[in-house]
């Protein structure tokens, strides 16, 4: 409560009220729509997530008011706003989805913060123009540019404890309206060792089936990757560009596992991903027209070791993905007053897959190839009427739609398609204030992993899914006055048919249990949010931001008794505080505060009611750095040095890891 109350002295971030359709950041088209302008959007630019740290861009998105960014099962960080499922939120790179058709989730660990410069979040009532990927809002990341007709050379390194090193080049080149940016790195640490949960047999606990070394030791990273972006002006007036990117590494799978259960110790010694990108758009004072396709491709093999020494390997998963999809969105605008948007989208995903068992004499046995595919499109329209400056109201009609075309060898799910839409009003009485109301109905297909996949015989396939629907309303006003802006919002979310998973008996092995994924009856997410920005005095800058949240679902699908006001895996208090300070000789500051509230899970059992908790944490980071004086003659140098988690106290709630400890480091920049 005393954080809470810090931060509502503070109050708001800033934000972005004018409605854009799309915008060319960065030289890369970002595709939205006037919910994502006019409610609830928080940005960070290159110059902050330097403050931050970090060598991928999940510290970056952390610091965003209502984002909770957390490590999986999987070791995977994710990303869950305002209390959203991870697989309810859409990250974009490149105006172009970063997941896969095969699981939905983007993993932020993976982007190198090299290639970014800022980081927009959308937080509000999702746009229809997002497709069906987006009920629980978006992370736009925004690719680096040139300046214009001149260019740069960035050089970045650090290095740090637990074998934590980074070495990152980027260049960007700009002349006659045409750009090119190119860059390379690697990143990496070693495996984090977290000392145990507590004694508590119902708490998750990564280490809990580790004998007596109560550490995790496998939750290595090691990562390369490549990438280059071109842009161009055409004389029509035509704006058009190609990125592509490549990632190549291995990393260590945590064990994990809930007491009584059947631990695993899995890793993933190949990982590769690329992705190309063409996008093409002219837009003028009476509307335009924003395109894009994309291509993104997958390789990971997992191997799935006997015990916590990763000597004998039992089985292997052997994958690969290949995605392919385009967006076209246009918008007129006949008058001052009237515009009219139209955007259609699809993705069409394939997951091809080899389950391996090995004998005792680690030969493999001979297996089939599995092949799934899925198409999941949407098409939508919004009218949007802003007869005044003071006023602006839109309403929007969609319809998603999905098809599976191969299921592997189970039972293929029939075709659906639902309905959606969206609506909002916004009062502006003044420059600087603003109350809006805003309401959107979205859909979310099952993933072809929720449908199918079986994750090395963890999983029990469960064709029969039905898709989430998510009703999402909210209530906001936001002011600004000299150096404070702030912002208030009320909101609630409601998911008929959210996909969670239970336990039921293994049919081969009555000793062990199956995870089994199910709709729930409903879900509903209610909370309040604050975020804001306070500059007293030029050398100072803070930000603050809180969201307070209830979440509760109603479970008629499984086996409990009591089933009712179940809490899923949110954090009841996501709140945040930052402070930058700008001292004398190139000297900054700058330090982190951040709170999770207490969370709740369901037993693993099924038969058990009592719920497990996750546990809250506090965790704060202190920052430094010093910019040499610039000159002709001596490129732009910059060093830093980051304190991480100064308490050394574990990083949850999570979903059942612990996240790493106190960690120090030191990264340096040089730019000409």
């Amino acid at each position: 409560m005393i954080l809470y109350a810090t931060i509502l002295l503070a109050s708001s971030f800033a934000q972005d009220t004018k409605p854009i359709d799309t915008t060319a950041t960065g030289g890369v088209v970002t595709i939205r729509g006037e919910r994502a302008a006019s409610t609830g959007e928080a940005k960070i630019d290159r110059m902050s997530l330097s403050v931050v740290g970090g060598n991928s861009v999940e510290r970056g998105v952390a610091t965003l008011p209502g984002a909770h960014v957390y490590t999986n099962s999987r070791g995977e960080a994710l990303v869950s706003i305002r209390g959203s499922q991870e697989r309810q939120v859409c990250v974009f790179q490149d105006g172009a989805p970063l997941s896969l058709q095969w699981d939905q989730r983007s993993d932020l660990s993976m982007v190198p913060s090299a290639l970014v410069s800022g980081i927009e979040l959308v937080r509000g009532v999702p746009s229809i123009h997002y497709g069906p990927w987006a009920s629980g809002g978006v992370v736009n990341l925004v690719g680096v540019a040139s300046r214009l007709d001149t260019g740069w050379t960035r050089w970045n390194a650090s290095v740090g404890p637990q074998g934590r090193r980074s070495m990152d080049y980027v260049a960007a080149r700009s002349r006659d309206g045409g750009s090119i940016v190119i860059g390379g790195g690697w990143y990496g640490y070693d495996g984090i060792a977290t000392a145990a949960a507590g004694p508590d047999d119902d708490e998750p606990d990564a280490s809990a089936n580790q004998a007596s070394t109560q550490v995790r030791t496998n939750s290595d990273l090691q990562m390369k990757w490549v990438s280059a972006r071109w842009r161009t002006q055409v004389p029509s007036g035509w704006s058009t560009g190609i990125s592509g990117q490549f990632l190549d590494g291995s990393k260590g799978d945590p064990p994990s596992g809930f007491p009584g259960d059947s631990p695993r110790f899995w890793r993933i010694p190949e990982w590769s991903f690329g992705r190309i990108v063409v996008d093409a758009n002219r837009w003028v004072s009476q509307g335009g027209i924003s395109s894009s396709i994309w291509l993104n491709s997958q390789r990971q093999v997992i191997d799935k070791f006997t015990g916590e020494q990763y000597s004998t390997r039992n089985a292997q998963e052997d994958s690969k993905d290949l995605d392919f999809g385009g967006r076209w969105v246009g918008s007129w605008k006949p008058n001052s007053d009237w515009k009219w948007t139209a955007s259609i989208q699809a993705g069409r995903g394939g997951h091809d897959q080899i389950d391996r068992a090995f004998d005792s004499a680690g030969r493999p046995n001979a297996a089939p190839n599995l092949r799934y595919r899925q198409v999941v499109g949407s098409a939508g329209g919004e009218l949007s009427w802003q007869p005044s400056r003071r006023w602006l109201a839109s309403a929007g009609v969609a319809w998603d739609q999905e098809w599976t075309l191969q299921a592997g060898d189970k039972m293929e799910k029939p075709a659906s398609g639902l309905p959606g839409g969206s609506i909002l009003v916004k009062w502006s009485p003044t420059s600087n204030h603003a109350l809006h109301a805003a309401g959107a109905l979205r859909s979310r297909f099952a993933s072809l992993r929720e449908l199918y996949g079986e994750s090395l015989r963890s999983f029990a396939p469960n064709p029969e899914l039905d898709p989430e629907r998510t009703t999402s309303l909210e209530l906001g006003a936001m002011g600004r006055s000299g150096g404070l802006q702030s912002e208030a919002t009320l909101f609630v979310r409601r998911t008929d048919g959210l996909i969670d998973q239970t336990r039921v008996p293994d049919p081969s092995n009555p000793k062990r249990t199956l995870r089994k994924r199910v709709n729930l009856e409903k879900v509903v997410v209610r909370g309040i949010e604050f975020a804001g920005a306070w500059k007293p005095i030029a050398p100072v800058a803070l930000q603050a931001s809180a969201a307070l949240m209830n979440s509760q679902a109603t479970d008629s699908v499984s086996l409990r008794l009591q089933p009712q006001g179940v809490v899923l895996r949110s954090p009841e208090v996501v709140a945040s505080l930052r402070g930058e300070f700008a001292l004398p000789l190139g000297f900054k500051a700058a330090a982190d505060l951040s709170y999770k509230g207490a969370a709740w899970d369901r037993h693993p059992d099924p038969v058990r009611t009592e719920l497990v908790h996750l546990g809250e944490s506090v965790v704060v980071g202190l920052h430094a750095s010093w910019e040499a004086p610039q000159t002709r003659m001596i490129p732009k140098l910059r060093l830093e040095l980051h304190q991480e988690n100064v308490f050394d106290t574990p990083t949850m709630p999570q979903l059942g890891l612990p996240g790493a400890g106190r960690t120090t480091y030191l990264r340096t920049s040089v730019e000409f």
